[in-house]
């Protein structure tokens, strides 16, 4: 029995491994030696061996053995499921061998093979496992110096390398450990072949091709050990025959590393095609990638989707991430070529790549996106860029150039081609575009535009830089161009019109009516400078253009005027449709009278076709008079039967809030309501005469203003008149002193007439009363400033004659 615990740890057990002794006779102790000593029987190995007859013999340790050269065929051992020849070993040391062992295709050969009596063990000079295509579908294999460890009970022999790799597939290497059975060849380690490594612990080794459960592949440079490409977590499948390698993730932690690219992916396959140096990369998730293929632009903005990505590992992309359908990875140029994007987050936009395809270069860079699509910011949508080109530097940074489409009023779209898009400073899609004055850009059917647009993209409107034209063709404005930047609502256009709007040539464009002095006319300033310093501006507004829809009319003037109706503010307006510039406000009547006072607060209408000026105001003259003559004439008016104003209506409320505001306008209507009249004359309404309805057409013959209908007065020193009298009024320019004329008829045989120039009234009445007591005043009351050269008034008697004349003078004047 060998059952000895230092013979193989007890292993060969007595009651089924054991040498049988035949009979044998000593024929002396006395001489007993164990030189010669042999015992003839044979070796029951417990089924390792068949029966061995073999002598046993003292060996060397002392100990019962022996020695037993198998036959040059070798035995069967473990019940044929291997073979073995050369010599086999009994003593203390174990049952042990030196020679070969044939198991399946492999053979192997040592020094000392230890036998179990379920396993076999030992250090093998060479380990060789030839191909065999047909029964056990291995590959060839060969190694040197391996630890072989076989457990026959589950028929697998383990083989481990000791110091050189494996050779399989007679070129590529292993580096680590097999395992042998009948139904495959496996093994753990790190697997090379060609530029490529594999690294997993369960390999399965077949003829013409490996899989790999749980593996890391890497590819590398063909002349240095620069890895281009690395699967992590992938069950591999390497066909050697097709030359060709697919690899499927195998959890959600797996990834595709691209070091070149500087890029990981996490697409669920690949196809490695060796011949083509080419990596085929796909998504499993074709179904989910079909829902998408439905999605407008704006719901994949708003879709939540999980699925495979390429996301950037440069430091400075701030993991730029985007998701993708397939790829195509190019070994010799080292280039990625993604399919199925469908869109690329960054900074607070949306990309969308033209062919949903991307092609990432050397160390991150991204080929410019060509016919792609842009929506910032992706909450709120505003913007929608098309046919883009964009090159994309980071999560957070690109650049891009594309078109947006400017939607005026009525729906028109023009496209805007912004040059220039990027990310600022606050994340924030920022583009610029230029448009030059042959583009022929509308705003609205009623605006030109040239100079800069821009965007940003928490903004619906457009910015826009540059000059803005009406559409017009009454007055002919060609190049007229009004410098402005803001942001443009397309619904509701306004422009800001104030003291310090420019066209483009930096002179200050006005909105108004001039009077030019060379000319002799007043022409309209439409969005214009004044073509001479010194001309007159009789009346211009201020705060903002918009355009009526309704009435074809381009309005300026105060918000609250256009949109509230408060009168206090001026307003221009072109009639587009009939050439007429018209509208209210403070008038300038460009008059020069020095001592005496005045102010004008009306409408007017300018007729550009054909060229003529009509003003309807109220016109109130402060001057030194006597103030007895003067109640004298407001009591005669007062008790005449002219007709009566309604100065509840018509232009006095209107002058009222021009010249006192609303809220004191408003009191002194109610008061003309409540009483009839006003408990107090307010200061600018407290004038020697108060013209409350006075009708003027411009006369550029004569360079005056000439009145034509029936003349309102309001009030006489303060006393309230609200008479229309019959009569006329002539107001003359002049450049070294204007003046004013007016003739006054009550009735037939009641009138007055004053006129006043250069610094001399003349009045005299048809009431000899009234005459006597301006002739009889002492001329210290009828002159004022009687020492200046400049600001002398006096106030004297007139004739018949002269008042007369200026009746005739006028018939004939407005006959014409």
């Amino acid at each position: 029995y060998f059952n000895k615990r230092s013979i193989q740890d007890s292993t060969l057990y007595p009651e089924s491994f054991y040498y049988r002794v035949d009979p044998f006779i000593f024929d002396s102790l006395s001489t007993f030696t164990t030189q010669g000593l042999a015992f003839e029987g044979t070796l029951s190995s417990a089924g390792i061996f068949p029966t061995i007859s073999e002598p046993l013999v003292v060996t060397d340790d002392y100990s019962l053995g022996f020695e037993h050269r198998t036959p040059s065929e070798g035995y069967e051992i473990y019940g044929g499921k291997a073979q073995f020849s050369s010599v086999v070993r009994l003593s203390n040391n174990g049952f042990e061998g030196n020679g070969t062992l044939e198991y399946l295709t492999a053979t192997t050969s040592s020094d000392r093979f230890l036998f179990y009596p379920d396993s076999l063990t030992g250090t093998g000079h060479y380990f060789v496992l030839d191909e065999s295509p047909g029964v056990y579908d291995y590959p060839h294999l060969q190694g040197d110096s391996v630890d072989i460890h076989w457990a026959v009970d589950t028929n697998l022999m383990a083989v481990n390398q000791l110091y050189d790799p494996f050779i399989l597939y007679h070129e590529p290497v292993l580096e680590g450990d097999i395992q042998l059975s009948p139904e495959n060849l496996t093994g753990k380690g790190s697997f090379f072949f060609g530029q490529s490594e594999i690294i997993s612990n369960n390999i399965n080794f077949k003829f013409s091709e490996l899989t790999a459960d749980s593996a890391d592949f890497y590819l590398r440079l063909k002349d240095n050990d620069t890895v281009v490409f690395r699967a992590k977590d992938y069950f591999a499948r390497i066909d050697f025959q097709q030359k060709k390698g697919w690899f499927d993730n195998l959890t959600e932690h797996a990834f595709l590393e691209f070091p070149f690219n500087k890029y990981v992916s996490t697409l669920d396959e690949v196809e490695w095609i060796m011949d083509e140096d080419r990596l085929e990369l796909r998504s499993a998730l074709s179904a989910d990638m079909e829902q998408l293929n439905k999605l407008t632009n704006e719901e994949l903005i708003d879709s939540y989707y999980k699925g495979p990505e390429f996301i950037s590992v440069h430091p400075g992309q701030d993991s730029l991430r985007f998701f993708a359908e397939k790829a195509s990875y190019n070994l010799s140029s080292y280039t990625i070529d993604v399919d199925g994007v469908k869109m690329i987050r960054v900074a607070d936009a949306a990309v969308f790549p033209g062919n949903e395809a991307v092609k990432i270069m050397r160390d991150a860079q991204m080929a410019p996106l060509l016919s792609a699509a842009v929506i910032t910011d992706t909450i709120t949508k505003y913007h929608h860029i098309y046919d883009a080109e964009v090159n994309i530097f980071s999560r957070h940074q690109f650049m891009a150039s594309g078109y947006v489409d400017y939607t005026d009023r009525m729906g028109t779209e023009q496209p805007v081609y912004l040059s220039s898009i990027s990310a600022d400073n606050r994340g924030r899609t920022v583009g610029y575009g230029d448009i030059s004055p042959e583009d022929i850009f509308f705003l609205s059917p009623e605006y030109f535009f040239s100079g800069q647009v821009s965007l940003v993209s928490d903004k619906k409107n457009y910015r826009f830089t540059g000059g803005y034209k009406i559409n017009e063709e009454c007055i002919g404005l060609v190049d007229n161009w009004v410098a402005f930047d803001q942001y443009l609502d397309p619904a509701h256009l306004f422009f800001s019109m104030t003291d310090t709007t420019q066209d483009m040539k930096g002179r200050r464009a006005r909105f108004g009516l001039a009077y030019s002095e060379r000319e002799k006319n007043f022409y309209p300033m439409v969005l214009q400078a004044k073509k001479d310093s010194a001309d007159i501006v009789l009346i211009q507004a201020s705060g903002q253009i918009d355009y009526d829809v309704d009435k074809n009319m381009f309005r300026v003037s105060s918000a609250r005027r256009l949109k509230n109706g408060v009168l206090t503010d001026n307003l221009v307006a072109l009639n587009n449709e009939r050439c007429i510039l018209e509208g209210d406000g403070i008038l300038d009547l460009g008059l020069n009278f020095n001592v005496l006072k005045w102010n004008a607060a009306g409408t007017f209408r300018h007729l550009i076709i054909p060229d003529s000026t009509y003003i309807n105001t109220v016109l109130s003259l402060a001057f030194h008079m006597d103030m007895y003559a003067l109640n004298m004439m407001a009591d005669s008016l007062r008790i005449s039967y002219a007709d009566n104003i309604d100065v509840s209506t018509g232009l006095f409320p209107l002058y009222l809030q021009k010249r006192m505001g609303p809220q004191r306008a408003s009191e002194v209507m109610t008061d003309l309501s409540l009483y009839g009249q006003m408990r107090k004359i307010p200061v600018e309404l407290a004038h020697t005469i108060m013209f409350t309805d006075l009708k003027l057409k411009w006369d550029p013959k004569t360079r005056s203003y000439l009145s034509y209908g029936k003349i309102g007065i309001g009030y006489i020193a303060g006393m309230a008149i609200n008479k229309y009298v019959d009569g006329y009024m002539q107001i003359e320019m002049g450049r070294t002193g204007s003046g004013i004329h007016f003739f006054l008829k009550v009735s037939d045989d009641q009138w007055y007439f004053f006129s006043y120039k250069h610094g001399i009234m003349q009045v005299i009445s048809s009431d000899n009363a009234f005459n006597e007591q301006i002739a009889n005043l002492k001329q210290e009351k009828r002159v004022i400033n009687p020492n200046s050269d400049t600001d002398y008034y006096e106030f004297v008697i007139s004739t018949r004659r002269k008042s007369v004349d200026f009746v005739r003078k006028m018939e004939m004047l407005t006959r014409n």
